[in-house]
């Protein structure tokens, strides 16, 4: 179904192309883009793609939709024609990736603060580099991944000046239909199938997110809150504990500030909050942009399904940078969290490889 709302003349640049969890039909958005402050959410008809951290560089965008295609079964070939005679703009067109000896000795610094009290967790990210692959090879990847991650969010976006972003993300920050909402807290992090409970570390770690978000929930004065689990969800060739809560709200404007109050929640940032991101500040020397912040459709068909943007990557004219992080508490060990961020990466480096062996 094709939907027109009002000029078509646009480029070719901005759009949005996106499949939600569990559903195999993709959606494309054209439109034109414009900032947006979280107070504008409850009255506009979109796509949201929010930053970890809002500021001059890194803004929250919104794309205004002058046509939506949804419910393909396919990519029509006239997208990738469209998508072909991009010409990317970025203001930061290269990123330095994050080596292991310089993560392991920060995280090593940071437990020790932990240990003194400075947090209860942070979340520190880092970043790895791939080769840039061709345009063709590009919607080649973006459709090999909406296929192999059948539950998550995949989305492929072009915000100029902002660059491609691309990703299959596991999370929910929070969905709506009409009144009835749902949202969960995802932490702690094993390869899938493993064996045996999970460790006390991830217990924690997972506890804390969804204390976060029981006490939001409960604030905003949210009705018939129900909270299932933490069970064990899996997610491609990972797994993590996960709590589901659902709930109704009164009104769109509580959505709003729902919104507000998760972002960033404790499974990307840390608790307390402030403090956990003076500790980002100190520790991470890249800007993490959009990755960790949220995107999605916002009131779009009379639904709102927005999700954390994890297991992404942005797109240059050189570089595919992959973000990917780890929450460190006191317990944690500097090895084991290297080798989860490197568990993570493969979410879309093993789909990547699969791309350039067709290419052979």
């Amino acid at each position: 179904m094709i939907e027109n709302k009002g000029n078509n003349s646009i480029g070719p640049k901005t759009f949005v192309s996106y499949k939600l969890p569990g559903i195999s039909d993709i959606s494309i958005l054209y439109g034109k883009i414009r900032t947006l402050n979280h107070e504008d959410f409850h009255n506009r008809q979109g796509f949201i793609l929010a930053p970890f951290i809002a500021s001059d560089s890194n803004p929250p965008l919104f794309l205004e939709p002058d046509s939506v295609s949804n419910k393909l079964t396919k990519i029509p070939t006239s997208f990738f024609e469209k998508i072909r005679k991009i010409n990317i703009e970025d203001g930061n067109d290269f990123i330095s990736p994050t080596e292991k000896p310089a993560y392991l000795r920060k995280l090593e610094n940071l437990i020790m603060e932990l240990n003194c009290g400075s947090a209860e967790k942070v979340v520190i990210s880092r970043t790895t580099l791939a080769d840039r692959i061709s345009d063709h090879q590009l919607f080649q990847f973006y459709y090999l991944l909406c296929g192999t991650y059948p539950e998550a969010f995949v989305y492929l976006v072009h915000f100029p000046p902002f660059g491609i972003w691309m990703g299959a993300s596991p999370e929910t920050l929070i969905s709506c239909d009409g009144e009835k909402c749902h949202t969960m807290a995802l932490a702690g992090t094993r390869k899938a199938g493993s064996e045996g409970e999970w460790g006390s570390k991830e217990k924690e770690e997972q506890a804390i997110v969804s204390r976060y978000i029981q006490d939001i929930l409960l604030k905003h004065r949210v009705q018939g809150l129900q909270i299932t689990g933490p069970y064990t969800s899996q997610a491609g060739t990972i797994e993590h504990l996960c709590t589901g809560f659902s709930f109704k709200i009164p009104d769109d404007k509580t959505l709003t500030k729902i919104i507000t109050d998760l972002h960033p929640t404790p499974a990307v940032c840390g608790i307390p909050k402030e403090k956990a991101l003076q500790l980002i500040r100190k520790y991470e020397n890249h800007q993490r942009e959009y990755y960790t912040g949220f995107l999605g459709p916002l009131n779009l068909n009379g639904k709102t399904d927005l999700f954390v943007n994890l297991r992404c990557m942005k797109i240059t004219h050189k570089q595919m940078i992959l973000f990917t992080g780890g929450g460190i508490t006191k317990d944690s060990v500097p090895e084991k969290e290297w080798e989860e961020t490197e568990l993570k990466a493969q979410t879309l480096l093993a789909v990547l490889e699969k791309i350039r062996n067709l290419a052979l």
